[in-house]
């Protein structure tokens, strides 16, 4: 169940799964809607380390 305050900072769903990135303060950074391979997590994981820009 969604509250208003998670729609309200992530904006509408477009579809399931959903995989929201935060930063240190809580903003979402990235947004990803789908499956995600292995490849996928492992750019999300250099992403958030500041070591490539952001996937898709």
């Amino acid at each position: 169940m969604e509250s208003d305050a998670l729609c309200a900072a992530t904006g509408p769903r477009k579809g399931l799964p959903e995989l929201l990135v935060l930063d240190a303060d809580g903003r979402v950074v990235q947004k990803a809607t789908g499956e995600m391979l292995e490849d996928d997590i492992a750019d999300l994981a250099r992403y958030a380390h500041g070591t490539q820009a952001p996937a898709r």
